[in-house]
């Protein structure tokens, strides 16, 4: 595979570079979204009760 991605002249430090980007922004998201998971079900929750904030004012 290596040889093929040469032969099609493909810069593979730059396309490790661009994976590797891609794969430390995915899991920081996923850290995130387990770190704060109680605010966004606490959150989900008071939507589903009251409805989303200034839902009164919206006009779409």
């Amino acid at each position: 595979m290596l040889a093929k991605a040469k032969e099609l002249g493909s810069n593979l430090s730059k396309v490790c570079d661009t994976h590797l980007h891609e794969l430390v922004q995915q899991e920081k998201e996923a850290r995130w979204k387990s770190e704060h998971a109680h605010f966004i079900d606490a959150y989900n929750q008071t939507v589903d009760q009251e409805g989303l904030p200034l839902d009164a004012w919206r006009t779409f």
